[in-house]
């Protein structure tokens, strides 16, 4: 079942998040399931909205060593998630 995320880190800025990517891309392909990825800044902080094909998926792409890597350098951010009945544009129903 595919979930949504949504991510907030605070204090995070657009350069911040910005040099963030810069390392997870140039990771090359990581763990497959990602749909969608959008983030940006609010009051206090960086918010990203995922999508993945399912909860595992997700969890491998946060427990892999290269986004720990990028965690140990950002502050502690609040994850909340939940399933989706559809995704619409992404092949899933």
């Amino acid at each position: 079942m595919a979930i949504a995320m949504m991510v907030e880190i605070p204090g995070m800025t657009q350069e911040q998040y910005e040099a963030a990517a810069a390392i997870i891309n140039q990771g090359g392909p990581q763990v497959g399931g990602a749909l969608v990825h959008a983030a940006g800044l609010f009051d206090g902080g960086c918010r990203v909205i995922e999508v993945w094909e399912s909860q595992e998926q997700a969890d491998a792409f946060y427990g892999s060593a290269l986004f720990g890597q990028i965690a140990s350098q950002m502050p502690q951010p609040k994850i909340t998630s939940w399933p989706l009945w559809v995704v619409a544009g992404a092949g899933l129903k």
